[in-house]
């Protein structure tokens, strides 16, 4: 992990084209060569077209909502986090097209998308990105209870059920 400095133990993320890896307890990324940036998990949501989509804004969130019930084919997770505010011109793709690309594979199909992001500024500023690229007529959001960040604290805080009935 080049931030770190040091090796670092840490989780491994699959996406179609490359890998990405989070270290722990400190929080740094590394991907492989060639990385190209989309959903991760969208070649299984794909592969289904389910009637509901759940979103987040992190590979871990992403496994909390399988952990509680989700199925995981029905799970994606955005590549790179949040930006610090939304993006000024409704048609700017810059760092979006994964979600371009998504949507013509077949993403389109999907009837209901359920936005799981990070419950801050920059996690609130992906949402809009997320209604504008995805439609707001299909477009839901979970507000995580206070205390809580994001769909992984909701796990370990209270639980799966309880996470599961929020999303």
């Amino acid at each position: 992990y080049s931030n770190l400095g040091r090796k670092s133990e840490g989780l491994f993320f699959r996406y179609p084209e490359g890998w990405k890896s989070r270290s722990f307890p400190e929080k740094d990324f590394i991907s492989s060569k060639g990385f190209k940036i989309s959903f991760w998990n969208i070649d299984r949501v794909l592969a289904n077209i389910p009637e509901t989509v759940y979103i987040t804004e992190g590979e871990n969130d992403a496994c909390a909502l399988v952990e509680a019930g989700i199925t995981v084919n029905a799970v994606l997770s955005v590549p790179n986090g949040a930006k610090e505010r939304p993006a000024d011109d409704p048609h700017d793709l810059r760092g979006y097209a994964y979600v371009d690309e998504a949507l013509q594979a077949g993403l389109k199909k999907v009837k209901h998308f359920v936005w799981c992001g990070d419950e801050d500024g920059p996690g609130h500023a992906l949402r809009e990105d997320m209604v504008r690229l995805l439609g707001a007529a299909r477009f839901y959001f979970v507000n995580w209870p206070d205390g809580c960040k994001d769909a992984n604290d909701v796990l370990i805080f209270d639980g799966s059920e309880f996470l599961l009935d929020m999303v």
